[in-house]
């Protein structure tokens, strides 16, 4: 998943500083969260590192 805002609240921006993604990883239905306010680069670094989580068995929020 990536977003930008909290819910849909287009007034209420993610801030990268705070967070850039995370991941939970769930046999049934393991999740990667991009913030998407980070820059193209950052967003591939931010993907590969939590999926490096899942693959390990280890949340990373």
């Amino acid at each position: 998943m990536r977003n930008s805002v909290v819910g849909n609240n287009t007034h209420r921006s993610l801030d990268r500083d705070e967070f850039r993604g995370f991941a939970i990883a769930d046999d049934h239905a393991p999740v990667i969260f991009i913030n998407a306010t980070d820059t193209p680069q950052a967003q591939i670094f931010t993907l590969l590192h939590e999926f490096v989580h899942l693959l390990i068995n280890e949340s990373g929020v």
